[in-house]
């Protein structure tokens, strides 16, 4: 009873986004737990009950969600996941045309007003779904900001979450050499939770790399937007010092830029930033 009641609540802030969102086509995709699929198919329907055409992306990683509302130019995106939270959590990511966040002082407590004031726009029958598979486009959009990749040995520790869909694809598409653990999407989480924030979830691609002797490893959250490095010696890198060698990239590539970058990273990165001649912001 209480499920169905989460259905009929995730139908109707799809029938909310559908009417706060621009005119447009509107992509969604959802994550591999267990109740992610009906929450997605519930979502869905309130989009097609406004009249909206919905390309239904299938399991995905997030950042794939916002990929597709940029490089298609969609009127907005939603990604059911719940992120690097235990298995019994789940939750909607929405994302504006433009990839523009939708939060609380963006459109969030308008669609949350809707739904608790059940009040829409009237139901309309063009609504219409459509299967669209973005995973090569997405992989070669990452790889456009790598393009000259040495042929390292890396482990990936997927968590059981989204990441792994990129493995086969990624050997593919490079020379890297890739030791996966836990790449199959499972919604139990049957081998340690899908949070690489927490060290302790790192133990097993710690010893895969020193096993192994790999050039490094890479851990990630459930839904794949979330990474951290861990160095040939299976010792975690701080993200600072991961934020400063892709500004280091960047202004390579870029030089004088301006990179943006999150306030709680240490000076590090601004010093790097300012160091190399780009402007930090």
């Amino acid at each position: 009873l209480e499920f169905r009641r989460v259905l009929f609540r995730s139908r109707n802030i799809g029938r909310a986004f559908a009417d706060f969102l621009p005119p447009g086509k509107v992509a969604v995709g959802r994550d591999m737990r267990l109740d992610s699929e009906e929450l997605a198919r519930a979502f869905v329907e309130g989009l097609l009950k406004q009249g909206r055409e919905v390309l239904d992306l299938g399991r995905i990683t997030s950042d794939m969600i916002y990929f597709a509302v940029g490089k298609m130019a969609l009127a907005g995106g939603a990604m059911i996941t719940a992120s690097h939270n235990p298995g019994e959590y789940n939750g909607i990511k929405l994302t504006g045309q433009g990839v523009s966040p939708i939060g609380e002082d963006t459109g969030l407590e308008e669609i949350k007003s809707a739904v608790a004031g059940d009040t829409y726009k009237p139901e309309s029958a063009n609504g219409s779904a459509s299967a669209t598979d973005i995973l090569g486009e997405w992989i070669d959009h990452a790889l456009s900001f790598a393009p000259n990749l040495a042929p390292l040995k890396v482990g990936v520790d997927a968590g059981n979450g989204m990441a792994g869909i990129d493995v086969a694809e990624l050997e593919a598409k490079t020379p890297l050499k890739i030791e996966g653990i836990y790449l199959e999407p499972d919604g139990n989480f049957p081998n340690h939770p899908a949070n690489p924030l927490v060290k302790e979830n790192l133990a097993d691609l710690s010893a895969l790399v020193r096993s192994k002797k790999l050039d490094c490893g890479i851990a990630f959250d459930g839904d794949g937007d979330r990474a951290i490095l861990v160095d040939e010696n299976g010792e975690p890198v701080s993200p600072s010092v991961v934020g400063a060698m892709l500004a280091e990239q960047f202004l390579k590539a870029s030089p004088g830029a301006t990179v943006l970058y999150n306030a709680i990273t240490s000076r590090v990165v601004a010093d790097t930033i300012e160091k190399l001649g780009g402007k930090g912001v």
